[in-house]
């Protein structure tokens, strides 16, 4: 339960600090920030909430 809950508070702030930041460093290389922000902020979440929850799980359980 306690890696649940914690991998889900990392997984909200980091796509907040995504979406956040993302549109901005498009705008930098020239690109629609509009367009391309919000499929690639939704697969970058999910790819590091998958990988906060197993990172969480093994320190939680000491492997």
């Amino acid at each position: 339960g306690l890696s649940v809950a914690l991998s889900m508070a990392a997984v909200v702030i980091t796509g907040s600090l995504l979406g956040t930041i993302l549109p901005f460093v498009l705008r930098v290389f020239k690109l629609d920030p509009a367009t391309a922000s919000s499929p690639l902020i939704t697969s970058m979440a999910d790819i590091l909430g998958v990988i906060f929850f197993f990172s969480i799980s093994q320190a939680i359980m000491g492997l």
